[in-house]
């Protein structure tokens, strides 16, 4: 939609009359700036002497042509001032929906005459006196079509070192972050972090590894006991030898100490003490194998604390 910004002058405007006439014509309008479309006033007001009348009848909206403006509404409206003078006021409700440039809204004429007394009543000639045409200045923010939408210019050019520079730098940054990141790793490797690492995870590997043994080899008969007790104490002391390096031939009080010494957890060099003296306990006492028939869950749930699961 085109936007009308409509200067309507708001200023008061009044007629120049001769200093005789004894009347003062002025036009205003309600607002400064219009869309297309957009409704606004336009109040004519006539102030006179008393012995002054106004004709009213043509002030209609029928009877009004203020092309290229719509007249939406008309109304009058006529009194007397304070002063004793009377007034008469056409308020005008318009709208215009024109692209040109300058338009105005077209001059109105009013009839008057002068009241007489006697016989001369009836006859008293009628004037007239015509309003001004209202100026509005009309802009729209539509260009011209005709002009293109921007001038033509010719692409910019592009310097070669404009993006040559940026992208070697890039580069360099990456081949300097893989230098860094290569003699990081080789780095860790000669202080042996890798070494450590793998010989972690083949620990823990170890632990898992044993613990579905145990937990695979049946224990229902006297031989079955006495077959698992055999393999829990070979899987226990392979753990500790891990640690050690041998161990073979201490006790398990013994092989605890010498694990603590060698910096493992208490908690773990622990209970592989405690479940190698239940494996002593049920393989060579007279009634171990009842013992460890009553004692086998529990020693799976001790066992499974060595990997951390239960």
């Amino acid at each position: 939609m085109k936007l009308l910004i409509g200067i309507l002058f708001a200023g008061t405007l009044a007629v120049a009359a001769d200093p005789g006439t004894p009347f003062t014509v002025t036009a205003r309008t309600s607002r400064t700036a219009v869309w297309v479309g957009d409704r606004f006033d336009y109040v004519v007001r006539v102030e006179y002497q008393p012995q002054l009348e106004f004709v009213k009848d043509h002030l209609k909206k029928e009877e009004l042509d203020l092309t290229p403006f719509e007249v939406l509404a008309a109304t009058t409206d006529s009194g007397i001032m304070p002063q004793g003078r009377k007034f008469l006021e056409l308020r005008l409700q318009l709208a215009t929906y024109t692209t040109a440039a300058d338009v105005s809204i077209p001059p109105i004429t009013l009839f008057y005459f002068k009241q007489a007394r006697g016989p001369e009543k009836d006859e008293a000639p009628a004037d007239a006196v015509t309003v001004p045409a209202f100026a509005v200045g009309v802009r729209s923010t539509v260009v011209d079509a005709s002009s293109g939408i921007r001038d033509q210019r010719p692409p910019l050019p592009i310097d070669r070192m404009s993006w040559m520079i940026p992208g070697a730098l890039g580069l360099f940054g990456l081949a300097a972050i893989a230098m860094l990141g290569g003699r990081f790793a080789l780095a860790q490797v000669r202080l042996g972090v890798w070494e450590r690492k793998m010989a972690e995870r083949s620990r823990k590997k170890s632990l898992q590894q044993s613990m579905e043994e145990i937990h695979r080899t049946p224990a229902a008969t006297p031989l079955e006991l006495a077959s698992f007790y055999d393999k829990a104490t070979e899987i226990l002391r392979g753990l500790a030898a891990e640690k050690l390096g041998d161990g073979a031939g201490l006790t398990p009080e013994e092989l605890k100490q010498a694990l603590l010494a060698a910096g493992d957890q208490e908690h773990h060099a622990t209970v592989i003490s405690e479940l190698l003296t239940q494996c002593d306990q049920i393989r060579y006492a007279p009634d171990g194998m009842e013992q460890g028939r009553r004692l086998h869950p529990d020693f799976l749930n001790k066992f499974a604390e060595l990997t951390g699961k239960t």
